[in-house]
């Protein structure tokens, strides 16, 4: 059985406009203040949300800001399903990679933030666990054990190769990532 099997638990919610909300101001207000100096009204001032609003969703700012790195994370636990194909072995197999780097582009702000600027070690963490959940599942289907140092150390060090890149986005192509997911399944 797969250790890190309780990260499927974690589902994506509906988002309102209210919460987007909530989640964009909360972003943008982590970027110059530490969570535990943001409150609620500020918060709602911020996304010109009322309280009564934020209350229906969310007890805390925290849970704000949770809930969007959840979403980060689940998105691209969904968007890398792929890797789990023991089929693909060459690095040509891997360019549906483009739509997760895609994605980390996109939301590249909030990435940085969580895994940098404030880094949250529970985001990290939820990365990584999101990482060796598949490769534990490539490793299973090709009838292989991997120890969980081994995954520690290869889900850590695939998170700050994904740090870099977001860091520096220009050194780094399509060809280049596709060789090293490649290369990193086949020799583990």
């Amino acid at each position: 059985m797969n250790p890190y099997s309780y990260i499927l638990e974690y589902k994506n919610k509906k988002t309102t406009l209210a919460m987007k909300a909530l989640q964009e101001a909360a972003i943008t207000l982590l970027q110059k203040k530490k969570v535990s100096e943001i409150d609620v009204k500020e918060l709602c001032t911020k996304a010109n949300v009322s309280r009564n609003t934020f209350y229906s969703y969310y007890n805390t700012v925290q849970d704000v800001i949770k809930e969007r790195e959840d979403y980060l994370l689940n998105t691209l636990f969904e968007l890398n399903l792929g890797v789990m194909d023991v089929k693909k072995t060459l690095p040509e197999d891997f360019l549906f990679y483009q739509e997760t780097l895609d994605f980390m582009l996109e939301n590249r702000k909030e990435f940085v933030l969580f895994s940098t600027v404030r880094a949250d070690i529970e985001f990290i963490n939820g990365w990584k666990t999101r990482i060796a959940y598949q490769l534990f599942e490539r490793k299973r289907k090709e009838g292989k054990h991997i120890s969980e140092m081994e995954m520690e150390i290869i889900s850590g060090a695939t998170v700050a190769g994904l740090i870099y890149f977001l860091s520096n986005p220009e050194k780094v192509g399509m060809a280049e990532l596709s060789r090293l997911i490649a290369k990193t399944l086949n020799n583990f």
